[in-house]
């Protein structure tokens, strides 16, 4: 970096040097051509030219006005016949001669008045040129100290950036680290997460690595203006992830923000990442909305009523992203699943009230019935086992709403078909998926405030009875009693009063 400093100022004083001794020539020169009188000779040729015409015209008239004695009367009497043309001959002489002492005086002024405007023009040329030679060299001297500034400032800058030298190998190494490590991270979460439900805590741990790399701290990633298809497709996937890990710790709002910068990129960039990675995203965002929706929802009557123009909005947000998320990719499961929870939780608008509010309520709950037992016939709920969960919800929803015998026998008929534990089991070990808490779909329905909280319409002991058989044929691997008894102690009074 010095010798290229060194070379730099090298050549800007070369050039500074040359360009003065060019400028200094030039002016020489040009005080030389204005001083010099040799563009004169011309005019003085001509006014030569003019007296030697004028001293020939004197010269034949002198001849002419010497005396001439004829030698004889024949001589004389010839003289005299030609006295009178001589006269005449003299007199054309005379005014020929008259005519170029005129012209020569007109040329001696002439020639005078040019000399006297050409001294004066000369002089100022040459007082100009003076000036202006300078005024140019001042010129060049300032710039050549400011080249020379210039060159003391870029020195410098070469001596700052010779010291942070080690810090740009260190940003280096971290983008190589990045390049390498990050989508190791995408794929192990990707591999290890189940979505929308509780995690592992190391897949936790890695979105939030996503998260930081990604998007907190890496300025470089993300407001890159320009990307490649590699680089979109990583930050697309980065961004998606790490939504995803905000949703788990229920902070819908730095999801939301995740996910609205991955569509700004995606359209930027539309097939760095597959339809399904779209459909993913695209439900979630959905699920965002949901969330939101049910932290409204859950308010007191008066916040509910501010903000029932916002959650009229994320209800048709919600909707919206499902249908997208549907059109992407119509085999991704997640999207009906959380279509059911809209329908059978945040169906019903705030403004809608009495009858019209529990008829509106029950189509929503049949509407998620049909979409569970749709997810349920494709095998979908082997992936997501809270579909049985939601399911029973719904069908005692509107069992014990309707108060109609034929829903009641609908409810236990559907419950009736559920797997048992050990089917539950089965089932993930097949997928290939590692086992989780999730396994446990009956301990989990035990839980359920939904199912066991109360009963309005529903025959209380028969209830109670139903789901006494029911657990007893379901429950293989465990003894759900017992399990019960746990929750109850864990829970204290919470569980209280409840069916079971």
């Amino acid at each position: 970096m010095n010798g290229q400093a060194k070379g730099g100022s090298w050549i800007i004083r070369v050039s500074a040097i040359f360009a003065l001794l060019t400028l200094l020539g030039a002016m020489a020169v040009s005080l030389y051509l204005l001083v010099d009188p040799h563009n004169r000779a011309q005019q003085e040729d001509e006014l030569q030219a003019l007296h030697r015409q004028l001293d020939d015209v004197n010269r034949r008239i002198e001849q002419l006005q010497q005396p001439v004695q004829p030698s004889d009367k024949a001589a004389a009497a010839a003289f005299e016949r030609d006295l009178k043309q001589h006269e005449l001959l003299l007199t054309e002489l005379r005014s020929e001669r008259g005519q170029a002492e005129d012209r020569i005086k007109y040329a001696s002024d002439l020639l005078k008045e040019v000399k006297e405007t050409e001294d004066r023009t000369r002089s100022a040329a040459a007082s100009f040129l003076g000036i202006f030679g300078a005024l140019a060299a001042l010129l060049l001297g300032q710039n050549y100290w400011q080249f020379r500034g210039w060159k003391e400032a870029a020195d410098q800058s070469l001596e700052e950036i010779k010291g942070v030298q080690p810090d740009i190998d260190i940003i280096r190494a971290t983008r190589r680290t990045l390049e390498n490590r990050l989508p190791k991270y995408i794929q192990d979460v990707q591999h290890d997460l189940v979505e929308l439900k509780l995690s592992a805590g190391p897949a936790v741990a890695k979105m939030h690595e996503i998260d930081h790399l990604a998007y907190l701290s890496n300025t470089e990633m993300r407001f890159k203006e320009k990307r490649t298809a590699d680089e979109a497709t990583q930050y697309l996937l980065s961004l998606l992830e790490a939504a995803r890990g905000h949703v788990f710790q229920k902070t819908y709002y730095g999801a939301g923000y995740r996910l609205q910068e991955f569509f700004h990129i995606m359209q930027q960039h539309p097939d760095a990442v597959t339809s399904s990675d779209k459909a993913k995203a695209h439900s979630t965002r959905a699920f965002v909305y949901y969330k939101l929706l049910a932290q409204i929802s859950s308010a007191p009557s008066w916040i509910r009523d501010l903000r029932s123009g916002e959650a009229d909005q994320l209800r048709q947000l919600a909707f919206a992203e499902l249908k997208k998320a549907q059109e992407c990719d119509g085999n991704w499961a997640r999207s009906y699943f959380v279509e059911a929870l809209l329908y059978s939780r945040q169906y019903v608008p705030e403004r809608v009230k009495g009858q019209q509010k529990d008829d509106m309520f029950l189509e929503g709950q049949r509407k998620a019935i049909l979409i569970y037992q749709g997810l349920i016939t494709r095998g979908a709920a082997t992936l997501e086992t809270g579909v049985w969960q939601n399911l029973a919800c719904c069908l005692k929803r509107v069992a014990d709403i309707s108060g109609q015998k034929s829903d009641y026998e609908s409810f236990k008929t559907e419950l009736n078909k559920f797997p048992t534990d050990q089917q539950v089991r089965q089932a993930s070990v097949e997928s290939g998926r590692p086992e989780t808490e999730e396994v446990f779909v009956w301990q989990s329905t035990l839980q359920d405030e939904e199912l066991f909280g109360k009963v309005d319409k529903i025959n209380r002991d028969d209830y109670r009875s139903f789901w006494e058989g029911l657990l007893d044929n379901k429950v293989k691997l465990r003894k759900w009693r017992d399990d019960l008894a746990e929750i109850k102690k864990t829970a204290g009074s919470k569980m209280t009063g409840w069916v079971l």
